[in-house]
């Protein structure tokens, strides 16, 4: 059955793009998860996979004189609680403040945790992320669960090829049983999911302290989303960027395509020595951020050119050259080809045009 092969394909996908990166050298992660120290007082909490097709997006953690800030709460409830733990035994300072980078819910599902944690926390937020969370959040965990949905049908495919495909290997059956774990937690915390929408919130930048840390909350444009927010730390030279970096793919889908190019550049211009992307590693140098930079301008330009020029969409993505950059973001690896296709000469193309007719 394909099901089981394209999971075990996102599998290796995401375990060997992703370099091995250091532990916290006096602390033990949370369940699942690593943790990258990147400043004094920072870290990063790289979270495992909630489901073979939805991930948990990262975490970081800036611990000041008096008090903690949280950058995003990840998918599943049960991952923000075990951040929560691991956050105390790392300090005894309350956490102040949760930032949500963008609505996406792999980035805000634990918020009501915090809030029940620490019932004094500020959830801070774009203003247009605080509409979408309340608009989408409890009906999208509604639909998860109802009989009939996708995520259902997914499980109960796992459940037939584990008891009716005689020829997976011991491996392969070991994933099946993993992802009817995944998928049987994702149904029960879907379930009783409450949603914790933002309670402050901001247009262009907000100015927080944790005692003489310095934390800078900047909406440059619209990007990926219509209130993505970068947390910038000055003094340490750090930036949280949520879903405007992702690896190994940028995530185009309903993103603001001309925009979201601006707002990475305004990004680069911080000059941070250390990047937090939505999604994948800990980057050191801005290397990555300017190759998705690249790929989306040069897209963008060409998808505004043909539109003056009276290009149909489809006459526009044909005549774009993607398989340079389709090497460079995939390689040879065939779900990440997909993924790129997908996200990049249908979405962003689509999305790009969209935009060049004013329709954005």
């Amino acid at each position: 059955m394909p099901i089981i092969r394209s999971a075990l394909a996102a599998c290796v996908a995401a375990t060997s793009s992703t370099p091995l990166l250091a532990q916290s050298p006096t602390l033990a992660p949370p369940r699942g998860s690593s943790v990258v120290p990147v400043a004094p007082g920072v870290f990063v909490i790289l979270h495992p996979r909630a489901t073979d097709n939805f991930p948990n997006g990262n975490s970081m953690v800036v611990v000041g004189d008096d008090g903690v800030l949280v950058v995003d709460t990840g998918y599943l409830p049960s991952v923000a609680r075990e951040d929560i733990a691991w956050i105390k035994t790392l300090t005894p300072k309350p956490v102040r403040y949760v930032v949500n980078t963008h609505w996406h819910y792999d980035h805000n599902n634990g918020n009501a945790d915090y809030r029940k944690a620490f019932p004094g926390v500020e959830i801070v937020a774009h203003r247009e992320t605080q509409r979408l969370i309340a608009l989408n959040s409890a009906r999208y965990a509604a639909g998860v669960v109802v009989e009939g949905s996708g995520s259902r049908k997914t499980l109960e495919a796992y459940r037939t090829q584990l008891t009716s495909d005689t020829s997976l290997t011991p491996v392969e059956r070991d994933t099946v049983r993993a992802r009817i774990a995944q998928r049987e937690r994702e149904m029960e915390e879907m379930g009783t999911l409450a949603v914790e929408p933002p309670t402050r919130t901001f247009d262009r930048e907000l100015n927080l302290r944790l005692g003489g840390r310095q934390i800078r909350l900047l909406h440059l444009a619209r990007g990926n989303t219509p209130g993505d927010v970068v947390v910038w730390l000055p003094a340490e030279q750090v930036v949280a960027v949520g879903d405007l970096l992702v690896h190994p793919i940028p995530y185009a889908y309903n993103s603001i395509p001309h925009e979201w190019v601006a707002f990475l550049r305004g990004v680069d211009s911080l000059g941070a020595r250390t990047i937090v992307p939505g999604h994948g590693p800990v980057f050191r140098d801005p290397a990555y951020l300017r190759q998705v930079t690249g790929l989306l301008e040069s897209v963008v330009n060409h998808v505004f050119a043909g539109y003056r020029a009276g290009q149909t969409v489809d006459q526009v993505r044909a005549g774009f050259d993607f398989g340079p950059w389709r090497d460079r973001f995939a390689g040879t690896n065939d779900f990440l080809r997909r993924v790129f296709d997908g996200s990049i000469v249908t979405a962003l193309v689509d999305r790009a045009f969209l935009a060049a007719g004013g329709g954005l």
